[in-house]
């Protein structure tokens, strides 16, 4: 081999080693970053009344979602059920329910709240 060959040779490992080890900080910081949302984010489930069409599933989740706090909501028409995603640290289950009950003319019960995320 000559002198080029072995340079060449040597910036291709070094490169591959910095971009290895760029890309293992970076996930690192995802992998922190994700734990510290999942340890805020919590999910109700509501039981809601009052649906007539699937419209009002689209009116409902547009009050929950443009709230802050909220992540996202998931609703059911058949059955009327409700997953909502949210920042435990910026708004409370009473609240969303609330949001419902005061926005919207439907009515909005808490079944139950996770503090582990159950929506993907």
């Amino acid at each position: 081999m000559n002198k080029k060959t072995l340079v060449i040779g040597f910036s291709v490992i070094v490169t591959l080693l910095f971009i290895s080890t760029l890309f293992s900080s970076n996930a690192n910081e995802i992998l922190k970053r994700e734990s510290v949302i999942s340890a805020i984010t919590s999910t109700i489930e509501l039981d809601v009344k009052g649906f007539t069409c699937t419209s009002c599933v689209y009116t409902a989740k547009i009050v929950l979602e443009d709230h802050e706090g909220v992540i996202s909501a998931e609703i059911d028409y058949g059955s009327g059920k409700a997953l909502v995603k949210f920042d435990n640290e910026r708004i409370t289950p009473q609240q969303i329910a609330d949001l419902l009950n005061e926005n919207t003319p439907y009515v909005a019960t808490i079944t139950g709240v996770s503090p582990k995320t159950l929506l993907n």
